[in-house]
């Protein structure tokens, strides 16, 4: 469905988040691959709060996330239960903000019974 990796720009008031990006994913997909990165690495600090929800009336997992310009950039695997949606939404500012992110399915549910073809790279 496209490119995996997006832009996140920052947000331009205090106290509001900048930019959402939603990842949906259905039943099939056990984990996703999440990697992240400021626009300029090694320079650049970023700043995110990740929502995973599973349905709606389930409660959602957090993550809030904060790195101070690393080299690197930072990689998660994220237990995805069900069908649902990731949400990543941005909290630094317009001028200071942008990051990438890359999210992708890393494993599957074995609906064949073999137990093959269940991980991204089978």
């Amino acid at each position: 469905e496209g490119n995996d990796k997006t832009l996140v720009q920052g947000g331009a008031i205090e106290g509001g988040h900048g930019a959402v990006r939603v990842f949906k994913y259905d039943a099939s997909i056990k984990s996703m691959q999440m990697v992240i990165w400021s626009r300029d690495v090694g320079k650049k600090s970023f700043k995110a709060y990740i929502e995973v929800l599973n349905g709606p009336n389930n409660d959602k997992q957090t993550l809030d996330m904060q790195c101070g310009g690393g080299t690197q950039p930072y990689h998660a695997v994220i237990q995805t239960p069900g069908q649902g949606e990731i949400r990543l939404y941005n909290k630094k500012y317009i001028e200071d903000g942008l990051f990438q992110v890359a999210m992708i399915p890393y494993e599957y549910e074995d609906f064949s019974g073999d137990g093959a073809g269940n991980n991204w790279y089978d």
